[in-house]
């Protein structure tokens, strides 16, 4: 189910970028989704982890 996550998280980013959303929007979706997978607990909790490790890492770094 991880690779449905990847799948989800790739999906959104494309529909933001094909509507030109703003950061914020793309940010609110993103995270949106991984609470979603892990309130459904269809993701392991390590898949989780390292999703949301990587999602907060490139949050971190956006210009402001």
């Amino acid at each position: 189910m991880t690779g449905l996550l990847i799948l989800t998280l790739i999906a959104i980013s494309m529909a933001c970028a094909f509507y030109g959303t703003s950061l914020l929007t793309w940010t609110i979706a993103t995270a949106a989704a991984i609470v979603v997978f892990g309130a459904t607990g269809s993701v392991p909790l390590i898949g989780l982890a390292v999703i949301s490790i990587i999602f907060a890492a490139v949050n971190g770094a956006a210009p402001r």
